[in-house]
């Protein structure tokens, strides 16, 4: 009972990143992600639908879908991950459910969701 105890106070110290309770299924957000390309590192910024959140302590993470030049990619982002560097919500949008794998069938028509107000 004790270990659990320390671990979960470490683990509120080091959770600087509140992204998680902020951001929502169905939202549409923007994620900075640090890039080293040789000897430079540079921030990469792209644009997903959050699909799916799980939460597991320290494990947090979210499952994002994107479009990149016509192909559809699903991503996981590990929110304590030392390469995201920032998240933005652009549009804020309403699902009924708490994940929306059903989009992965659909086309890009289909997949509208009500825009609630941020």
């Amino acid at each position: 009972m004790a270990n659990t105890k320390f671990v979960k106070k470490i683990e509120t110290k080091l959770s600087f990143k509140n992204y998680f309770d902020e951001v929502r299924v169905g939202d549409f957000i923007k994620v900075g992600m640090k890039i080293e390309d040789g000897l430079k590192k540079r921030i990469q910024f792209f644009e997903a639908t959050v699909i799916a959140k799980k939460n597991a302590n320290s494990k947090n993470c979210l499952i994002l879908r994107q479009l990149i030049q016509g192909i559809r990619v699903e991503r996981i982002l590990f929110l304590d991950s030392p390469l995201v560097s920032q998240i933005h919500i652009l549009r804020a949008f309403k699902a009924r459910q708490s994940k929306i794998y059903f989009y992965r069938n659909r086309s890009k028509k289909n997949t509208r969701l009500k825009q609630r107000l941020i």
